[in-house]
């Protein structure tokens, strides 16, 4: 029996420990019926103290499932809780009973047995947190327990202060629909305002009981004539509609609006329950079909074009959530697609930003705020259940789903790039469909059009949509971007530029290659700075003029390295390829590098630490068989593989690749085939291979200069012919810190 584990527990109460000794011992008496008076053994606090100790065994062996024999046994002595009173002969309703620390655990199998011993309903004991036992008979679905309570006069409405919760609130949360009923019919208020300013009807739409809790809410509502307020606001100011809706519940929602909800009605932030729709994480459409259904079934008109505080529409957040049925509906009921939210955006930016990389740091100023998603984030969460009601999107309310409109539903899966065609070419369709044109010029607050963003976002099906739609591909952002100037600001390169001129030529549109932005850069320099050999020479095909080109200071270039893995070498070895291709087809274009331009690629390899050696570096690692198996098979250009190149002393690799060869190399999977275990090494030869040309043709003339032409220009080349790179470099910046000076 327990009793032995609450002796040994409490072997430091001597006196305790001896009654619970005797009490055991009327165990044994309890065999032949006769059970013992237990205030004959231990006082009134000393039954608590077992009996809560009881309970805490019970959480510490984890036995929730086992009944408790020491509580049985109290049980059947008849043992009945009386209350401690106070000065005026009141009793103490402040206590943490044995009861209350059960329901905290949760075992309702227990809580009926403590029930019978503290049978006393009329006192409503509370503990420390502020919960009651009324409260638990509620949750745990005692009726008869709370009909006592009731009879005996306790309140049903109950409350410590705002942030607690009625008794109510615990019977729907348990969906017990006897206790709910009774509570109803014996003074509980439907419009009780508690935590988080809710009322009942919040906490029913809030996910917490089925639908038909709530039928039986308003049934009994109705029936003792209680009128529920249908438009509650809690803290928030969201309604019962707003939450239902939030939350995905069909069949709750529709009840409401059949009840007289207002779908107009915005929150705190702005947001009427049509905003609310898009919060539901499914997005069902089939919630925004039955709202308007029953809206026109009730003559309630829905504003679709309400705008919450942060500007958005409906159709703002419907585009960001890429729901094209939802789209589809909105636009046919009237939805203004030109509508601009607060930061200027309306949703043809949402389209074309949305659902590829967007970098907001590219496309703002300094000092914009990035209020991206701040919508989201205002609910407070709902700190119990909310998806209690998963089939709650049935159609038991009556709204059929044979519109016409289901006639779209499989809109999505017509183009390989995804939502973001089909949602603009759904909005241009129904816009021209509605006789409402859709500004594709538009302008943000930073100036950026729909196609500035597609273009960051390489977007080129929206790019190319776009543009035949008449999008300007020369107006400027509020950083003086143009189309050109974005496709350059992204992180990576690709075939956008060949495909947007290709699309240029097509419609056709003139474009304006070499327009400056507000720091006076055009798009090849930010080609240039990006590291971009493709843009480079297709700005160059397109006439850009070289001759007032400057080569980017090395400030451009270090936003570009500080991003880099310091680790990732082979990444390293890639930007040093394509700053001297692209150095060498600006050369090929006309242009004429200098001096500093030359310090400005040396300055960044060194930034890059290519000169560094590895730790223990080997110098025969190429002779590991793996390694020289497949890198046999990887060729560098026609007539050399790797395995050649890694054998050819830097000066001789320097003859027989070219910059291009280097490029075209990175740009394929041969680098990620080598093995790994020889990676570092093998960057470590390139790094004196690739860039050793340059290096050597800048520096020829730098170093006889330097030595006062004291030797024939043949010796100078022969001397530095075996230098390393790192001394090369250091002698080109001593002979141009010596003509500087």
């Amino acid at each position: 029996m327990k009793l032995y584990a609450i002796n040994e527990r409490i072997t430091d109460t001597h006196v305790l420990s001896i009654k619970c000794h005797t009490l055991s011992r009327a165990h044994e008496e309890q065999l032949k019926n006769r059970f013992p008076d237990l205030r004959a053994i231990f006082q009134t606090e000393e039954i608590e103290y077992l009996l809560s100790d009881s309970i805490h065994l019970i959480h510490q062996n984890a036995e929730e499932n086992e009944r408790d024999e020491f509580i049985e046994f109290v049980v059947r002595t008849g043992y009945k809780d009386e209350p401690a009173v106070d000065e005026d002969g009141k009793p103490i309703l402040n206590r943490n009973t044995a009861l209350l620390l059960a329901a905290g655990h949760g075992y309702k199998y227990i809580i009926g047995e403590l029930f019978e011993i503290y049978n006393r309903f009329d006192v409503n004991y509370t503990d420390e947190f502020g919960r009651s036992h009324l409260q638990v008979a509620c949750q745990y679905g005692f009726d008869d327990v709370v009909a006592k309570f009731l009879e005996f006069g306790q309140n049903p409405n109950c409350l410590v202060d705002e942030s607690d919760y009625p008794p109510l609130h615990y019977a729907l949360t348990s969906g017990h629909k006897k206790v709910i009923e009774l509570l109803l019919r014996n003074g509980v208020d439907p419009n009780l305002t508690y935590h988080y300013g809710r009322k009942p009807l919040h906490t029913i739409c809030q996910g917490y009981c089925e639908y038909d809790v709530m039928e039986l809410f308003f049934q009994v509502s109705d029936e003792i004539q209680l009128q529920v307020q249908i438009d509650a606001l809690d803290n928030q100011g969201q309604t019962p509609l707003h939450w239902a809706l939030i939350c995905g519940h069909k069949k709750k929602a529709a009840l409401l609006l059949r009840r007289g909800a207002d779908v107009n009605l915005a929150d705190a932030y702005g947001s009427t329950p049509l905003h609310a729709i898009r919060k539901h994480y499914f997005n069902d459409h089939k919630l925004m079909k039955m709202l308007f259904k029953i809206s026109d079934e009730k003559r309630q008109l829905v504003q679709v074009n309400a705008q919450d505080k942060m500007g958005n529409t409906p159709l703002h957040l419907a585009v960001k959530r890429e729901n094209l049925m939802m789209v589809w509906l909105l636009l046919r009921r009237g939805a203004n697609p030109n509508l601009a939210n607060n930061d200027g955006e309306t949703p043809l930016h949402n389209i074309s930003k949305c659902f590829g990389y967007y970098d907001k740091n590219h496309m703002s100023n300094d000092d914009a705020n990035d209020n991206e998603d701040s919508d989201d984030d205002h609910d407070e969460s709902v700190d119990e259940g909310n998806d209690d009601e998963g089939s709650d999107d049935s159609d038991d309310d009556g709204d059929d789903d044979s519109d016409d409109d289901d006639d779209d539903d499989d809109d999505d899966d017509d183009d390989d790039d995804g939502h973001d065609i089909n949602l603009m070419k759904m909005l241009f369709q129904v816009s021209d469909d509605k006789y409402h044109p859709v500004q594709v010029n538009a302008q943000d607050k930073l100036g950026n059009t729909p196609l500035h963003l597609a273009l960051v976002c390489s977007h080129s099906k929206v790019v190319e949509s776009l543009l035949k739609r008449g999008a300007d591909p020369n107006l400027t952002n509020a950083k003086g971007w143009t189309a050109l100037h974005c496709i350059c600001q992204r992180d990576f390169e690709d075939k956008l530029m060949e495909k947007f001129f290709k699309i240029i030529d097509e419609i056709p549109l003139t474009m304006q290659v070499d327009a400056r932005d507000n720091q006076g850069l055009t798009p090849m320099q930010w080609a240039v700075a990006r590291f971009f050999p493709d843009a480079v020479g297709i700005l160059l095909s397109r006439g850009a003029d070289l001759s007032s080109f400057v080569f980017p200071a090395l400030n451009y270039f270090d936003g570009e390295i500080e991003t880099l893995d310091y680790e990732n070498s082979g990444l390293k070895l890639k930007l040093t390829s394509d700053a001297l291709v692209i150095a060498e087809r600006l050369q090929d274009g006309g242009y004429e590098l200098v001096q500093a331009d030359a310090l400005e690629i040396m300055k960044f390899v060194a930034k890059l630490e290519l000169f560094k050696t590895p730790a223990n570096f080997d110098e025969r690692w190429y002779d590991d068989e793996e390694f020289a198996s497949k890198s046999k098979k990887i060729m560098m250009n026609a007539n050399l593989s790797f395995y050649d190149l890694i054998r050819l002393r830097p000066d001789e690799a320097a003859k027989l690749l070219t910059y291009e060869d280097y490029y075209k190399f990175f740009g394929k999977d041969g680098y990620c085939a080598l093995p790994t275990k020889h990676k570092e090494a093998f960057n470590y030869s390139l790094c004196e291979r690739l860039p050793k040309r340059f290096f050597r043709r800048w520096v020829l003339d730098s170093f006889w200069t330097l030595i006062r032409y004291r030797l024939p220009i043949l010796c100078c080349d022969l001397i530095i012919e075996n230098l390393m790179n790192e001394d090369l470099y250091h002698i080109y910046l001593a002979a141009t810190s010596q003509s500087s000076s």
